[in-house]
């Protein structure tokens, strides 16, 4: 599973969801050069995958169980983040009683810092597999599914499932009980896509189908009572998303998926046919509290709901295709370079930014996730906790006698 990990969790997505969109959307000619562009370079990389050292790569991780030190600083580091995470419910509400559709994601200042502390919840996940004691390892699974569910925070329960399904099919340990693992996975796949409709549903109150219906008269997806421009700058935007006969099949329940799945190609190629550069996107994207950005005046999408247009969208805005070159090629090798590493000497902050990263390129034809600030300050997170971990696991270190007492105990 190792061996091919970059290729199944990067260009395969990739690949699956430009082939879908093209399926499903009639692109006008000026807009296919986007999705044949992510379909030729996903094919690329794995190729390139296929053949890159593939003998030198072993089939999963050695698993191995941290020092007692290092286990105390994970404890730590967990039940600090669930404090955090119910000091986020204490003060923000349970938004998934609340009847206000939009309560989900209306904060303060405070409000959203915190939420950016207590959204590490799904660390919880794989730590609960190196830790010691029964307890607090179902302490952990547990918050790390529950809370996401709590805040209605889809993203971040499929992180936390991920993470789990990831952990069981890269170690050596959970290799050796391949049925179990597989019954396991197919639970949590099963049990993660249901809990995320169900939570899709919930958070939308249906708002977002009763904005989004099919023209009887041109069979095409339309969007209603939006304050989107028809132009921005020189570029005129389509009224409609030109939607294939193959989607108008489709049942009702599926077409939001569909195009969860499939605008953010198209949204990207409508930036392509307009030539459209706005460098205020890549600086939000690094810049802590930077002016966001209004999408309806600024940036040349049909639809305010489906408003993503892939990791590339802050850098094709930036520099155009050859930026987003850089990128794909950049996250293509960043995995490798971190699969290799986790693989020579095991670190288990190492894996959490493994992790991270990976996840990132598994939805990398969806959002902007992986070069922003805060998956910066995620990696530099680790690297201290790292170097934390080290340090407290010398005996000459400065809490050495009261470590000790501790353990004694």
């Amino acid at each position: 599973m190792l061996r091919y990990f970059v290729s199944l969790c990067f260009a395969l997505p990739i690949f699956l969801s430009s082939l879908i969109s093209i399926y499903l959307i009639d692109y006008p000619a000026e807009f296919q050069f986007t999705p044949y562009f992510l379909i030729g370079i996903s094919v690329c990389i794995f190729a390139f995958d296929i053949l890159y050292k593939q003998r030198e790569r072993k089939s999963s991780f050695s698993y191995q169980i941290p020092t007692q030190r290092t286990n105390s600083l994970l404890v730590l580091m967990g039940y600090s983040i669930i404090s955090l995470c119910l000091l986020d419910l204490g003060i923000h509400g349970f938004v998934i009683f609340d009847p206000d559709p939009m309560a989900y994601f209306t904060f303060t200042k405070f409000e959203s810092h915190l939420r950016h502390l207590s959204s590490l919840v799904w660390i919880l996940a794989p730590v609960a597999f190196f830790i010691k004691g029964k307890t607090n390892r179902a302490v952990f699974l547990i918050a790390a599914i529950v809370f996401p569910i709590l805040f209605l925070d889809r993203n971040r329960l499929l992180f936390s499932l991920f993470s789990i399904v990831s952990t069981l099919l890269l170690f050596d340990k959970f290799a050796k009980r391949r049925l179990v693992v597989l019954g396991l996975i197919l639970a949590i796949s099963v049990g993660g896509l249901f809990t995320f409709s169900i939570l899709g549903k919930h958070r939308a109150k249906e708002a977002m189908i009763e904005n989004l219906y099919l023209s009887k008269r041109s069979e095409q997806i339309r969007v209603m009572q939006l304050s989107v421009l028809s132009t921005v700058g020189a570029c005129v935007l389509p009224p409609l998303i030109p939607v294939s006969e193959a989607f108008t099949k489709l049942s009702s329940a599926s077409r939001l998926l569909a195009l969860y799945i499939s605008a953010p190609t198209f949204n990207l190629a409508t930036l392509d046919s307009c030539s459209f550069r706005n460098s205020n996107l890549i600086k939000a994207q690094f810049v802590p509290q930077y002016p966001k950005v209004v999408i309806a005046e600024q940036i040349p999408l049909v639809s305010l709901y489906l408003n993503v247009a892939t990791e590339l969208l802050p850098f094709f805005t930036y520099g155009g295709w050859a930026a987003s070159l850089v990128v794909l090629l950049a996250t293509f090798f960043i995995l490798l370079g971190l699969i290799q590493a986790v693989q020579n000497r095991f670190n288990i902050f190492l894996y959490l930014v493994f992790l991270r990263i990976a996840y990132c390129g598994l939805f990398f034809n969806f959002a902007p996730q992986l070069f922003t600030w805060s998956t910066l300050g995620f990696v530099v997170l680790m690297f201290v906790l790292s170097k934390l971990s080290a340090y407290l696991n010398q005996e000459n270190n400065l809490f050495a006698g009261v470590l000790n007492a501790v353990e004694r105990r």
